[in-house]
């Protein structure tokens, strides 16, 4: 067994640091491995706790900070952006052809191309590290013992009165039979289209802006 545990422990550059015995009846069965770490001051110990002893060590570990940089894309968007935009596509030729994905990517190909010009994307650094004040510098009225006090006894507050509203209905509250009520299916008999004019009313105009990294267009030109 323990030759064993010697080769696995050269086969995976381990070190095992205890060289004495860590029981009350002589054996070594407590072990401290490490991998390339700084470990000293190792004292067996008995703390009268139970039969093994304890083993104390000091440990140096240098903490490796790395300020990681993000890539962000962006495009510059002026007033200016738009007007030139249009005029751009405007000098494009027409697409005509019979497939739905054929115009789909014609039309994305032409607009990428023409906002590429215009505003191309640029590519800036910035210093991934997140900041935390809030770690370090958390205002003392947070931690003040009344400031929980006060916490506590609003939601206990709040659980008694729910408690005695429930205990007052539970009480006056007459048992009844209830019957589901039959479901009618509805069903969509006619379907009428709408145009262009209709939908940009009623859906288009009352969609949130937000822009999707796979949008052609950033939702700022609409």
């Amino acid at each position: 067994m323990a030759k064993d545990i010697i080769a696995v422990l050269n086969t995976f550059d381990l070190t095992q640091h205890v060289h004495e015995s860590t029981h009350n009846r002589g054996h070594t069965l407590d072990l401290l491995i490490s991998r390339g770490l700084n470990i000293s001051l190792i004292i067996v110990k008995d703390v009268a706790l139970s039969d093994h002893f304890c083993i104390f060590f000091d440990i140096l570990i240098s903490p490796n900070i790395e300020a990681r940089s993000l890539s962000v894309k962006k495009r510059c968007l002026n007033e200016n952006t738009r007007v030139l935009f249009m005029k751009t596509l405007s000098l494009t030729p027409s697409i005509s052809a019979d497939s739905v994905d054929f115009l789909l990517d014609s039309f994305n190909s032409k607009v990428k191309s023409a906002i590429d010009d215009i505003a191309p994307v640029k590519v800036r650094k910035k210093n991934g590290r997140q900041k935390a004040p809030w770690r370090w510098c958390l205002p003392s009225e947070m931690l003040s013992d009344s400031k929980c006090s006060e916490f506590a006894s609003f939601f206990s507050e709040k659980i008694n009165n729910i408690r005695k509203v429930i205990s007052t209905s539970l009480s006056c509250a007459e048992v009844r039979q209830i019957r589901p009520q039959p479901q009618k299916l509805v069903t969509m008999s006619v379907f009428e289209a709408i145009n262009a004019n209709t939908l940009e009313k009623s859906t288009v105009q009352h969609l949130k802006t937000s822009t999707c990294a796979l949008d052609t267009l950033p939702t700022s030109f609409f």
